[in-house]
């Protein structure tokens, strides 16, 4: 997004802002669209929210949240923030979008790396194959397919793909910082 037009509308909607003092992190799991985060003193806006489930057998296994928000402070840069409570409140925060391409990989060598738990190397760093699993995105019968990879200093490179798209791919860390300041 670079219609400044646009970021300056979207900024002007933000007010009544959550005091400091009234923060919570449950407020995370509240977020939605139209919401607007903090992170590392840049402000971002929700510009869309997903819920992913796990299934087993027609029920629910597991359940988390990811949020598209654009940066305002960088022009609409596009960031995605998923919220888990696997052990533990976690917020993993992307900051690299790539195109499987950009991994130097074709997809036969995919399907080796992960049926052998092997790792792939992005930029020099190599991330180790952590999981693979299958999710639907709440209230639909869309799957998506997940392979989670973690580097040796905590971040992640997650490649997805969605039944009628190409693959996508994101490298994301866990981060601390996140802060609602208004739902």
């Amino acid at each position: 997004m670079n219609n400044r037009d646009e970021l300056f509308n979207i900024a002007r909607t933000l007010e009544d802002i959550i005091p400091d003092s009234k923060i919570n992190s449950k407020d995370l799991f509240q977020i939605k669209k139209g919401s607007f985060l903090e992170y590392n003193d840049k402000t971002f806006y929700v510009k869309e929210t997903i819920n992913y489930q796990e299934r087993k057998n027609n029920k629910i296994i597991d359940s988390w949240d990811e949020c598209e928000a654009i940066c305002l402070e960088e022009d609409g840069n596009t960031y995605f923030v998923e919220v888990d409570e696997d052990d533990g409140l976690k917020i993993y925060f992307s900051h690299t979008v790539l195109k499987i391409k950009d991994l130097n990989i074709k997809k036969n060598e995919l399907k080796y790396i992960v049926e052998n738990e092997e790792y792939l190397k992005y930029d020099g760093v190599k991330f180790y194959y952590e999981d693979d699993y299958k999710a639907y995105i709440s209230n639909s019968d869309e799957q998506v397919y997940f392979i989670d990879f973690e580097d040796e200093n905590g971040n992640y490179l997650t490649i997805e793909k969605y039944e009628d798209s190409e693959f996508r791919a994101y490298i994301s860390s866990i981060v601390n910082n996140v802060k609602v300041i208004k739902l």
